[in-house]
């Protein structure tokens, strides 16, 4: 493989592998029985050209570890002018295990999605399969004067709506992600305030339609100066999609989600797995949460799974040895499990850690809480009135003694004495 000399016209700053392209696989033809073969980093850099031309379909594996910190990573699939869709990787890539290492994007400017892919699949139209890919040592900072989606696997998943939609599946990434979007931008020539968001998730960045996460896992920080901002372990938001379906992930990450909105308005959110999700349907299931979460905005919402959902279930997750730091500003609605929602059952969850007040703190009525218990290393408690109208099952503790530094919803804005007389009452035994 050699050096491809198609020039990369929308890049700018460094050289990028783009530069550095293959002129053809060197094995497969690109059918599920033959998949075309990616062994080397010009290889890869060819998948990314070839989609950087125009929509990209069939099948891929990787044969082999691959390095690519030689150069600036393009991101395989990307958005451009009116006819964006026609750029977006529609296709199926198996990773087979193998590592791929040393991926940087540094301070890219021209980006709206980034990560080892950019756009995936195609709302409404195409959806698209990756699967068994291995991250390390990967490093993605974005800024610029434009809505960001990062992720270390994919920057914006889409997805045909119907079937069982994109999938992002056996993934892990060790990754650093940074996005640092401007707060101002140029208007027929005069600078005008425009709050630009960021969608920043360890995996993915942002989802929409039909799509499932299973069985990935992330590792590293991440960090967001965005005015609207939305940061989690393995998703940054789910964009009003149809479905989605997040299982078996795992998160050990430190985040820092320290933008502000300058309108006021609350738009900063933060998730050990997800940051937000506004599906019509969404699953969450047997996810893992550890490390520190950090958050300093002006109407914050953050939790130790989900920092805001409006409907579905979380289920039998659990937050592990997770910190809560310290947060700055106003206006902030914690959970240990989840920080706000709506109509959301979250069953058989539990937290271990330290630095929030409540298990959950919903936005209106219409969910419940069963079969959960939080252990936390700090006295404190929240009440008020905030769980008029949710339900609380009787087996919340499962079995586990009682203790000032061991919580329960309080439907009606019970006190922290009435919590646990109430369990008392059930034949838990608080401890003194």
């Amino acid at each position: 493989s050699g050096k491809n000399e198609q020039s990369s016209a929308y890049v700018t700053g460094s050289e990028t592998w783009l530069d550095h392209a293959a002129t053809s696989f060197a094995k497969g033809s690109g059918t599920a029985d033959d998949p075309y073969q990616i062994s080397t980093a010009e290889e890869l850099a060819l998948l990314s050209l070839n989609n950087y031309n125009g929509r990209v379909d069939g099948f891929f594996k990787q044969t082999a570890d691959i390095y690519l910190g030689q150069y600036e990573w393009y991101p395989i699939g990307r958005n451009y002018g009116s006819t964006y869709n026609a750029y977006h990787f529609c296709g199926t890539y198996d990773g087979d295990g193998y590592k791929i290492s040393g991926l940087k994007i540094t301070n890219n400017t021209t980006l709206y999605a980034a990560g080892l892919f950019g756009y995936v699949g195609i709302g409404g139209y195409y959806s698209a399969t990756i699967k068994n890919v291995n991250l390390t040592n990967c490093s993605i900072s974005l800024t610029g004067m434009f809505d960001i989606n990062l992720g270390s696997i994919v920057g914006y998943l889409e997805s045909y709506h119907a079937g069982s939609g994109s999938v992002i599946q056996n993934c892990t990434a060790d990754a650093e992600l940074k996005s640092t979007p401007t707060q101002s931008t140029q208007y027929n020539g005069s600078t005008v305030s425009y709050p630009h968001a960021s969608y920043v998730g360890g995996i993915v960045g942002a989802s929409s339609a039909i799509c499932s996460i299973r069985g990935c896992r992330f590792n590293g920080k991440i960090s967001s100066t965005a005015a609207s901002s939305y940061v989690g372990g393995i998703l940054g938001r789910d964009n009003k999609g149809t479905q989605t379906n997040i299982s078996h992930c795992y998160a050990d990450v430190d985040i820092s989600n320290s933008g502000s909105n300058p309108s006021g308005a609350p738009y900063a959110y933060t998730g050990g797995i997800v940051a937000a999700s506004t599906s019509q349907i969404s699953t969450f299931e047997k996810c893992i949460v550890s490390g520190s979460l950090s958050h300093g905005a002006w109407g914050s919402y953050i939790g130790g799974i989900i920092g805001s959902a409006t409907t579905g279930t979380i289920t039998d997750c659990k937050v592990d040895d997770l910190v809560f730091l310290s947060v700055v500003g106003s206006s902030f609605y914690y959970g240990y499990i989840l920080g706000t929602g709506s109509s959301v059952a979250v069953n058989n969850c539990s937290f271990w850690g330290g630095g929030a007040k409540n298990i959950t703190k919903f936005a209106s009525a219409g969910g419940t809480v069963s079969g959960c218990y939080a252990m936390y290393n700090n006295v404190g408690y929240y009440s008020g009135g905030d769980f008029s109208g949710w339900s609380i099952v009787d087996n919340f503790n499962n079995g586990l003694p009682v203790q000032n530094n061991l919580f329960a919803i309080a439907p009606g804005g019970f006190t922290s004495e009435q919590i646990v007389e109430h369990l008392s009452n059930l034949g838990y035994t608080p401890l003194t």
